[in-house]
C-alpha cells in the first residue's frame, strides 16, 4: 500500500521491498529523508533496465542530473569524450557486455585527467573479496544491489559527493 501525496522514495523503498524484502531499509510507511544535491552530474554505467530505472529514480529524487550508458564500452567513451569536470561521480555496474566494469575503471584511472574522479561500484557481488576486487581496480567505494538508497546517498560522502542539502 502506498500513501498519498505519493513521493519518490517511498515507492522505490516499496518496489525494493518487494523485489528483495531483506533489503529493506525502513518500516512500511516511514519516509527515507532524500538529500538534494546541487550541480552534481552523474554517469551511471548499467546495462539491466530495471536496474537502471531504479537508480535514476534514486538519483533525480536527490537532484542528481544522470546520464545512462548501457553498458561498460559506452560509459569509457562517453567519460573520455566529456570535459574532465562534466561528470562529479560515475556509478559503475561491475558486470557489463562489452566491457565490464573493472576494465572500464582501470581505463579510467590510466588516463590522468580522471584520477580523482569518483567511482563508485553498483554490484550485486556483496562479499568483501569483490569490494577489494572494486578497490583494486580503482574504485573508491562498492555498493551491494539492491541499492540501499540511505547507503547511495551516503556513498563515500563527505569527500566525493558535493555536500547534500538536508
Amino acid at each position: 500500500m502506498l500513501s498519498k501525496p505519493l513521493l519518490p522514495a517511498a515507492l522505490i523503498e516499496t518496489v525494493i521491498g518487494m523485489v528483495a524484502p531483506s533489503a529493506r531499509v525502513a518500516q512500511p510507511g516511514t519516509r527515507i529523508a532524500v538529500p538534494r544535491f546541487r550541480a552534481l552530474r552523474v554517469l551511471l554505467a548499467e546495462d539491466d533496465m530495471i536496474n537502471q530505472q531504479i537508480a535514476l529514480e534514486l538519483t533525480q529524487a536527490a537532484g542528481i542530473v544522470t546520464d545512462v550508458a548501457a553498458n561498460g564500452r559506452i560509459a569509457l567513451e562517453r567519460l573520455l569524450a566529456a570535459d574532465p569536470a562534466h561528470y562529479g561521480l560515475v556509478l559503475m555496474d561491475v558486470q557489463m557486455p562489452e566491457m565490464d566494469g573493472y576494465d572500464v575503471t582501470r581505463r579510467i584511472r590510466a588516463d590522468p585527467r580522471f584520477s580523482v574522479l569518483p567511482i563508485i561500484a553498483m554490484t550485486a557481488h556483496a562479499m568483501q573479496a569483490d569490494r577489494l576486487d572494486c578497490l583494486a581496480a580503482g574504485m573508491n567505494d562498492h555498493l551491494c544491489k539492491p541499492i540501499n538508497p540511505r547507503e547511495l546517498y551516503g556513498a563515500g560522502a563527505p569527500r566525493m559527493w558535493i555536500r547534500p542539502m538536508w
